[in-house]
């Protein structure tokens, strides 16, 4: 079955490259219909609602996927960074810092955490936690150019 599901987590995945959502979708709800908490299913599906504008669907899947246990383990930082991203790009900023804020909770070392959080403050105007942010990125990794740019253009205020 583990394979199975994998087959179809790819698929899922390349529809979501190619924008087809629907098909991602029905992808991704394959693997839920035998397992429910599955975590990448449910990140895909996730994102593919966000795709079709489905916001409040998409908030309910992205909701399940935080009370999983499984998510709570240094190797899945990346999924609270992807929901996170996910989230920014559609202006939930509230609910992408949180995750963001999880990612962290798991990998307190992860300076392009700190810096994707760091936008995200931006983009909801909090400047100044933003720079603490950007300053937590640049102590773990010094020659982090992105983090030295994006501060740099925030000034001095």
């Amino acid at each position: 079955k583990d394979l199975q599901a994998e087959e179809h987590i790819q698929a899922g995945n390349e529809y979501l490259k190619k924008n087809k959502f629907l098909s991602a979708e029905h992808e991704y709800d394959q693997v839920l219909s035998i397992k429910k908490d599955h975590l990448e299913a449910n990140l895909g599906k996730g994102k593919a609602l966000m795709g079709m504008g489905e916001t409040e669907k998409a908030k309910e899947v992205f909701s399940r996927l935080s009370s999983l246990d499984d998510l709570y383990s240094q190797e899945n930082k990346h999924v609270f960074n992807e929901l996170g991203i996910e989230l920014r790009k559609k202006g939930l900023l509230e609910e992408a810092i949180a995750n963001y804020q999880k990612a962290l909770d798991l990998a307190p070392d992860d300076w392009v955490l700190f810096y994707n959080l760091a936008r995200a403050l931006f983009e909801k105007g909090d400047l100044s936690l933003a720079k603490e942010k950007l300053n937590s990125a640049l102590l773990l990794k010094p020659d982090f150019n992105e983090a030295k740019e994006f501060l740099s253009s925030l000034g001095d205020s």
